[in-house]
């Protein structure tokens, strides 16, 4: 079992963000570009793309070199931090994106003006939807923004958690 833990994204992550990327999971449910190319993950890991408030690697506390996956606070607006994730695949089926979100609301609490935390998540997207509902999110709402599930949008679900 994994000792999970949060650090910056860096220049450094580049090699095992594409690799993770190359992944069928991830370029489903994500945005990230198809195909994703090394140059693509050079630009996401040296900040670059993307503006997020907060950005993490999610690692093993015991090998932190080795990335398991990405979590971030996209923005945050009307007290509520809004985040995504995605998890290599050599980590899944773990718990790590669970443990990393409660990472992410801790961390919430003590740095922003947040009161809750919400996530944005495809309607068919049962995996992720698993992570949050274990991280004690609730169904908030479905959105009328449509989120991917591989080459077509399907309706979204927000889920909410109280920090």
């Amino acid at each position: 079992m994994y000792q999970v833990g949060l650090r910056p994204v860096t220049a450094l992550d580049a090699g095992w963000i594409f690799d993770a990327c190359q992944d069928s999971e991830i370029q489903r449910w994500t945005l990230v570009p198809r195909p994703y190319l090394l140059d693509h993950a050079e630009e996401f890991a040296s900040g670059g793309g993307i503006i997020e408030a907060q950005r993490w690697a999610i690692c093993d506390r015991t090998a932190p070199e080795r990335g398991l996956g990405v979590i971030s606070i996209h923005r945050i607006e009307d007290r509520n931090a809004e985040i995504g994730y995605w998890v290599a695949p050599w980590a899944r089926g773990e718990r790590v994106c669970a443990r990393a979100v409660t990472e992410v609301i801790s961390w919430s609490r003590l740095n922003t003006q947040a009161v809750s935390v919400s996530a944005k998540i495809a309607s068919t997207n049962v995996a992720s939807q698993r992570v949050v509902l274990a991280a004690g999110f609730l169904v908030a709402e479905q959105t009328s923004e449509f989120l991917p599930d591989g080459e077509v949008k399907v309706p979204g679900i927000v889920f909410r958690r109280a920090i």
